[in-house]
């Protein structure tokens, strides 16, 4: 299942280098945008659901999908993934997914 989102976040990632996308989502801000809103929202939806049950290495893996997003958005600058996530107003998929999976549990789904 985590393969499948992985796949997602990554063809969506590449489209964001494409040539016709780049044209278009010319700015930090309008990638940062397009980031959150189709690749973030993929990643997330399913959150909830198996977040709990990720090994260390996947969640590395989708750690790391973000780290190259980041790099991606942010370039030509060149900033540690700590700064460039607070720069993006972002935290980490992993406290994302802990506080998405605390937030399900208290309210009883």
């Amino acid at each position: 299942m985590l393969m499948f989102y992985v796949k997602k976040v990554a063809s969506r990632l590449y489209f964001s280098t494409t040539q016709e996308s780049l044209s278009v989502l010319d700015s930090h801000k309008n990638l940062l945008c397009f980031y959150k809103s189709v690749t973030c929202s993929a990643v997330e939806y399913g959150c909830v659901v198996w977040h709990h049950n990720l090994t260390t290495a996947q969640s590395d893996q989708l750690e790391a999908l973000q780290k190259c997003a980041l790099r991606i958005i942010l370039h030509p600058m060149k900033l540690l993934h700590n700064t460039a996530l607070v720069y993006c107003e972002m935290g980490s998929l992993k406290l994302r997914g802990a506080e998405s999976e605390s937030e399900s549990s208290e309210s009883g789904f």
